[in-house]
């Protein structure tokens, strides 16, 4: 048994979070990585965005999904979760701007001459398919590197929807800069994906007939 976890977030930063319903997962038959079905995709996103319209007042002009692995299409059948993504969104609004986004890191490392790594927000193009970001990198404000390991690129493994690569990228560069959990200059991963983790790990301690608060600071 698998749950479906969704975090929003709004332009300043604040979440909710919502803990969707349970669903069964064949290892043998699907493999490792779990996907949800059409109808888990749609009710999870119609649940997180009135759950989002009940508290800012108003359905979001544009949802943006990150997601760490590929989204289903309709050649996985029931678990076709991306035209369930689609589906749930447009119920909430139908004239939504969307873009549904896999990131994953890159295999592919850039080098620069010197002895630092390439700068922070470094983005490039490989063979006009294969985009890389570099958030963790170079800094020019510091003049120098602020950290100590090789630094990992991101790369945009998949994309649905509206925006192109470097528009997303942009994006996700500044994701990097509003976790306010912490007094660093910024974060090598965007908060769409570090709150979802640490999400995960305070849901695992909750036992299914608990209720969970959806506000952000509970999460903080």
């Amino acid at each position: 048994m698998r749950t479906g976890i969704a975090q929003a977030f709004d332009y300043l930063g604040q979440g909710v979070v919502l803990r969707g319903d349970p669903f069964e997962w064949d290892v043998e038959e699907h493999g490792k990585t779990p996907h949800l079905t059409h109808t888990g995709a749609s009710d999870l996103m119609r649940k997180v965005l009135t759950e989002y319209k009940k508290i800012s007042r108003l359905p979001p002009k544009r949802v943006v999904v990150h997601k760490s692995s590929r989204f289903w299409g309709p050649e996985h059948r029931e678990f076709n979760e991306l035209e369930g993504f689609f589906e749930g969104i447009y119920a909430v609004n139908p004239l939504a701007e969307v873009d549904l986004v896999t990131l994953d890191r890159s295999r592919v490392r850039l080098a620069r001459i010197g002895r630092y790594p390439p700068v922070r927000g470094t983005f490039a193009m490989v063979d006009d398919a294969y985009p890389i970001l570099y958030t963790h990198g170079f800094t020019p404000y510091f003049d120098t590197y602020p950290g100590v390991h090789v630094p990992e690129p991101w790369t945009i493994l998949e994309k649905h929807g509206d925006s192109g690569p470097r528009e997303l990228a942009t994006e996700i560069l500044a994701l990097t800069k509003m976790n306010v959990n912490n007094a660093a200059f910024s974060d090598g991963v965007p908060i769409t994906m570090a709150f979802s983790r640490k999400v995960s790990e305070v849901l695992k301690q909750v036992s299914p007939e608990m209720t969970v608060r959806s506000e952000y600071k509970f999460y903080m």
